[in-house]
């Protein structure tokens, strides 16, 4: 019994590094060492396994990779990722698990179907928005945006028309239902996904507010290093970021001092504004202040459904529970 307490000391320790790791990745208080995650993500799983007690953290490492690559459209690294994750999860029948490999399977599908041209790369993009279909009816659809994503991809990709309202109707569903969600990580990415497919197809009279939006929804997370990255790669489509009368996406209010946040409440009596969803930044201050006896280089990284009630960041906090500013510049 005491080994069995261990490994599960050892295997929680080993969660709650990874999540802090990705945390500091993604707030940019460590820069994202690229070399490093390809060479996680090319590690044979069969010649080199890892040891049983340390499965459990470095599944979550590997789902973190994937997480980190497919949002960053690394997707050489992100397949590799997600392909050792489903080898260290095997077994794992969990929500967390099945929206893992159906979502970032379809997004790297869908990406792999524009650099190849392979219809297999399609057809998985297809198998995985059913899956993420079939998953919401029949264990909640708070995450049917998911599904509603794919199909956007898949409709940009399959519709010759590429100005089509189809197209646009389908993302504008997908940033809607991941708004109502409570996910603007994935309202970020629905959005910045539309607007490369504009992009890509020379519609650029079509990008309008969608990588500014993308943006807002970033940054109302948390997420520097995306804001990092569009303003970066999109500047171009930013010149109206910093306008202070522009409208904002659905969600975000400004709190009072110039921040627009996510499910802003105001108590009717004192006058204090709580989020509904909180930021990045809540979650690396429960991770800062325990290091667990490892230091940040004992991991890679881990990702999830931050902020989520669902899966193994859960217990960190309540959807209301922690109130949130970011500071991103």
């Amino acid at each position: 019994l005491g080994d069995v307490a261990m490994y599960k000391l050892q295997a929680v320790n080993g969660m709650a590094v990874a999540f802090r790791n990705l945390f500091r990745f993604l707030l940019e208080e460590d820069e994202i060492d690229w070399s490093q995650l390809e060479i996680a993500s090319k590690r044979d799983m069969k010649n080199d396994p890892h040891p049983r007690s340390d499965v459990v953290a470095a599944s979550m490492q590997y789902f973190g990779g994937t997480f980190l690559a497919t949002y960053h459209h690394r997707y050489d690294i992100a397949e590799g990722m997600l392909r050792n994750f489903i080898v260290t999860a095997v077994g794992n029948t969990s929500f967390l698990t099945i929206l893992t490999e159906g979502f970032f399977s379809g997004l790297i599908a869908a990406a792999r179907h524009r650099e190849r041209g392979d219809r297999r790369h399609l057809s998985k993009l297809q198998k995985m928005k059913r899956m993420l279909r079939q998953a919401a009816s029949s264990r909640g659809t708070k995450w049917l945006h998911q599904a509603f994503l794919l199909e956007a991809e898949e409709l940009a990709i399959t519709v010759k028309n590429k100005r089509h309202s189809r197209i646009q109707h389908a993302y504008s569903i997908a940033i809607l239902t991941a708004t109502q969600a409570g996910c603007i990580h994935e309202a970020a990415l629905a959005n910045e996904l539309a607007g490369e497919h504009y992009l890509r197809h020379g519609c650029k009279d079509l990008v309008g507010t969608y990588f500014v939006h993308a943006v807002d929804y970033y940054r109302a997370w948390g997420c520097k290093s995306k804001v990092t990255d569009l303003k970066q790669r999109r500047k171009k489509f930013l010149k109206h970021l910093n306008n202070p009368n522009r409208k904002r996406p659905k969600g975000l209010q400004n709190d009072g001092n110039g921040n627009y946040l996510f499910g802003i409440t105001r108590d009717a009596f004192t006058g204090a504004i709580t989020t509904r969803c909180a930021g990045l930044e809540a979650f690396a201050d429960r991770t800062r202040n325990d290091r667990g006896g490892c230091g940040s280089e004992d991991v890679l990284m881990l990702g999830s459904e931050i902020g989520e009630s669902v899966g193994p960041s859960g217990h960190f906090a309540d959807d209301d529970e922690v109130s949130v500013l970011t500071d991103i510049e």
